[in-house]
């Protein structure tokens, strides 16, 4: 802002990841779930996401993947990564990221990513920007997002 000839057009990729082996990912063709406890909208549920369970994997710690299953009466395996490159890897190999206001979905929004944005009403500091990114505040837009998606 203050500096306009340092800016950049954040509406493009601003990360690349190398491919990460094929062979090796746990998110190929998944969607990646990561759904922390901050930033919620708490009018959304992911209860209707059973019938997508086995196409699904969860990127979190484990208190937030064993809560986010418990919660939506869900058995998603969480995903185990070494690093941050290896996340942003996994993401880019996954069919998409459904996500809340986390560093997984701005890994996401960087790279361009296909990806859903749980937006918070109380603190909407995270936007989808670009190609591929898609907010949403209520159920029936999460619904009919993720039927779109996983068709």
């Amino acid at each position: 802002m203050t500096h306009p000839l340092l800016t950049c057009d954040i509406s493009k990729s601003w990360i690349k990841v190398s491919e990460l082996n094929l062979d090796h990912s746990k998110a190929k063709d998944k969607v990646i779930i990561n759904i922390t406890e901050r930033y919620r909208n708490h009018l959304i549920t992911y209860y209707f996401l059973k019938k997508w369970e086995d196409r699904l994997i969860f990127a979190g710690t484990k208190k937030e993947h064993e809560l986010f299953c418990f919660q939506n009466k869900l058995e998603i395996p969480l995903l185990v990564v070494d690093n941050f490159l290896h996340l942003a890897q996994e993401i880019q190999s996954s069919k998409f990221l459904l996500g809340n206001q986390s560093m997984c979905y701005n890994i996401s929004n960087a790279m361009k990513h296909k990806r859903l944005l749980e937006m918070c009403k109380g603190a909407p500091n995270c936007y989808p920007i670009g190609e591929g990114g898609h907010g949403f505040l209520h159920q029936d837009a999460l619904e009919i997002f993720m039927n779109k998606f996983m068709k």
